[in-house]
């Protein structure tokens, strides 16, 4: 297996700039950032996993979009990038009611809940 070589550090903040533009213009998948952060630090899974004192499963978990990550974790991660995990808003119109059982109408009796 031939060995890993760091890439260097202009290719290293080139990486960190292009993931600091993509988050800011719209944001990308936990699984995307997390790969992006490894990468742009030039680190293969094993070393991404000592650093961030996780094992190699839980790297390519994370970057398969198959982890569950805590808030913590998420937050200790993305720290070096100046990163914190937050809520983003969904680029689409949402109608907070469609997602609820009985299309938003709630059922609790003839004085109570929503109209539909």
């Amino acid at each position: 297996m031939p060995r890993f070589k760091s890439p260097p550090d202009d290719v290293i903040s080139d990486r960190r700039r292009a993931l600091h533009e993509d988050i800011t213009a719209g944001g990308i998948p936990v699984a995307a950032a997390v790969k992006r952060m490894r990468t742009a630090l030039g680190m293969t899974q094993a070393s991404y996993a000592k650093v961030f004192k996780l094992t190699v499963r839980q790297v390519g978990e994370l970057e398969r979009g198959k982890g569950n990550p805590t808030l913590r974790l998420l937050n200790r991660i993305s720290k070096p990038f100046g990163f914190q995990t937050g809520l983003v808003l969904i680029p689409r119109p949402i109608n907070p009611l469609a997602d609820l059982p009985d299309n938003g109408k709630r059922q609790d009796g003839p004085r109570g809940g929503w109209a539909g």
